[in-house]
């Protein structure tokens, strides 16, 4: 009732103009995202390491705010987040994080929009998601994506934001998206000291030849990253198509990798000997072209998803670059997917194929020319949609490596939930070639999330 009273006081001070004249009152909402979250994830240490350690212990408050009159709306949505563990990290300027990387505030959109009928316009930090495909990046390269961590998180949830302008052309059929992008948005890596991801990306020790070095401190000075200026700018462009058959996009993409590029080099002491590995990083320009369709069969849907990278820069391998060959290769990439979604009597299962292809080879990378795996996830929910009961499992065909992620959701109240999960990363048969999915093999964790919305 106090709430209702205090939104209510706020449209009518809004609505009165000078010395108290009237004007056309203004709504005020509040509540439509708002939500309190604690995430707890302890270590399963089958590979013989962080048997009991906690990878995750998060406390969360998101909240959003959004003010609409006629044909203009404004909103804006952050969230405030204590992390135990101490493994929050950001490059983004509109983002403060404690030293320790202990706390974090982000600001995650902010935007006033105009909407004209056929044509709109919205300016601000804007989220938005491109493509078909479920958690694996085909087109999506709009908005970076924070990856301080991935365990228990999903991938929408991992999508930051933009600083944009957006202009759109719309009618029943067609929508036309045109952005401009005047600031750079890079993903968020995890560099703080105590993120347990960063412990296993960036490794204590490396090879030179046959002398073994110690890696030296990979800190956010390391990375040289654009600057703020009109000529870094970027654009993109989509266009979608909904008919009753099937719904159609094509996206296009011109600006700055998400990901930086990695460079290593020794550094020596006076009589030339390595002492140490030096780790820097540097964003590259690219061109995404992609497309996707979206084809309805009965009980199923079919997805296509698919994205050209026109000599998209890549980091030489680490010892390619000691020994002088260079730091960088440009290589024309294919990204494609193929997928499915059917709900048969409640349930939902969803499977998909995924492509990574360097057209000119992988010379001179630590990676395979062709890189594919599949996904497939069941749900369903019981007990009049109170417990919802969830696998998804993603393979690696190159290695044989795995991740199986486990859920159990039971919804207390329509605003109070708890989830049980686990996320197992599984390394192939070959313990010595490390996967995607292998290499983090020691981060398998059960984790525990009670989440409030209101």
């Amino acid at each position: 009732m106090k709430k209702n009273a205090a939104v209510l006081a706020i449209a009518a001070a809004l609505s009165l103009g000078k010395a108290g004249e009237p004007k056309q009152a203004w709504a005020l909402d509040f509540s439509p995202a708002g939500k309190v979250q604690a995430l707890a994830g302890m270590g399963l240490g089958y590979c013989g390491k962080n048997a009991g350690d906690f990878l995750l212990g998060n406390l969360r408050l998101d909240s959003s705010l959004k003010i609409y009159q006629d044909d203009f709306s404004a909103f804006m949505d952050f969230f405030a987040a204590a992390d135990a563990v101490g493994s929050q990290f950001s490059f983004q300027a509109a983002d403060f994080v404690s030293g320790d990387g202990a706390f974090r505030v982000r600001l995650k959109e902010a935007w006033i929009d105009y909407d004209g009928g056929f044509w709109a316009v919205r300016i601000g930090r804007q989220s938005t998601a491109w493509g078909k495909a479920d958690g694996l990046q085909v087109a999506d390269v709009l908005c970076p994506k924070d990856e301080n961590t991935i365990l228990a998180r999903e991938y929408a949830d991992s999508r930051l934001s933009v600083d944009a302008a957006r202009l759109t052309f719309k009618n029943d059929t067609f929508v036309f998206d045109a952005y401009w992008l005047p600031f750079f948005a890079p993903s968020a890596l995890p560099l703080s000291n105590n993120n347990p991801l960063k412990k296993v990306m960036i490794p204590k020790i490396a090879s030179a030849g046959t002398t073994i070095v110690p890696v030296a401190p990979v800190t956010k000075n390391n990375f040289d990253l654009p600057g703020a200026s009109i000529e870094n700018s970027e654009g993109a462009a989509r266009l979608a198509a909904f008919f009753p058959f099937a719904d159609f996009s094509l996206y296009g993409f011109y600006g700055f990798d998400r990901e930086p590029c990695l460079a290593y080099s020794l550094v020596r002491d006076a009589g030339g000997n390595p002492q140490a590995l030096a780790i820097s990083g540097e964003w590259k320009r690219m061109l995404m072209i992609g497309a996707d369709a979206a084809i309805p069969i009965k009980e199923v849907v079919l997805r296509l998803e698919a994205a050209v990278y026109p000599q998209r820069s890549f980091a030489a391998s680490a010892a390619e670059q000691i020994l002088g060959a260079g730091k960088f290769r440009d290589k024309n990439q294919l990204v494609a997917l193929a997928g499915f979604d059917w709900t048969p009597s409640g349930w939902t299962i969803t499977g998909q194929y995924y492509v990574d292809a360097l057209l000119d080879g992988a010379s001179h990378l630590d990676r395979e020319a062709f890189r594919h795996q599949t996904s497939l996830s069941v749900s369903k929910s019981f007990f009049q949609e109170s417990l919802n009961l969830s696998l998804a499992w993603l393979f690696g065909l190159n290695d044989f490596d795995n991740m199986i992620k486990l859920q159990a959701k039971y919804s207390l109240t329509d605003s109070l939930a708890a989830t049980l999960g686990a996320d197992l990363f599984i390394n192939g048969p070959d313990r010595d070639k490390k996967g995607f999915y292998g290499a983090y093999e020691e981060l398998s964790c059960v984790w525990i999330k009670v989440e409030y919305n209101f």
